[in-house]
């Protein structure tokens, strides 16, 4: 609550439900709300629906879902035949976290904000401005990715359809 508080976010579920759950104990004699939806005020404005996924198995966790009519989402495809794929996953146990913080922050510095942004009001819909924001926020993954790539060791991982949660 202190980071929701210190941040300036909502939580999103919370005033959207009574006597819910989202974790049940595997032997059914426990259940409580450990799973929550952080978000801005205003992303939390847009949401019609908050619904908790109670016939979706995930370990001991009912994951929760949300709805949002105005935005819209490429979906994503893996195309594969055999239903298997490489995944790089990152060791951070390995990792110079110092080196990488450092390098975070000076590739960090040579993103530049789009001008029309900074004058730009919070409520503005304009295209050009929001596809400002989609090239503003993807130069920040790349970099981001470039960096933990350049620094953190990577261990190759095999996922499969046959993969079981928990």
């Amino acid at each position: 609550m202190q980071f929701i508080s210190d941040n300036f976010l909502v939580c999103a579920d919370a005033a959207r439900f009574n006597d819910a759950f989202t974790y049940c104990r595997d032997d059914g004699s426990h259940v409580s709300w450990i799973d929550h939806i952080v978000c801005s005020k205003l992303l939390d404005d847009n949401i019609s629906a908050v619904t908790i996924l109670y016939d979706f198995v995930t370990s001991d966790h009912r994951p929760l879902s949300i709805k949002m009519p105005d935005i819209c989402v490429q979906q994503c495809v893996v195309d594969s035949t055999d239903g298997n794929y490489s995944t790089v996953k990152y060791d951070w146990s390995k990792a110079d976290l110092c080196t990488y913080k450092k390098a975070v922050q000076n590739n960090l510095a040579n993103v530049n904000i789009p001008q029309c942004l900074l004058s730009c009001n919070c409520l503005c819909n304009r295209a050009d401005h929001l596809c400002a924001i989609d090239e503003y926020y993807a130069s920040i993954i790349a970099c981001i990715k470039q960096c933990t790539d350049a620094c953190v060791p990577t261990v190759n991982s095999y996922v499969t359809k046959h993969n079981v949660a928990g």
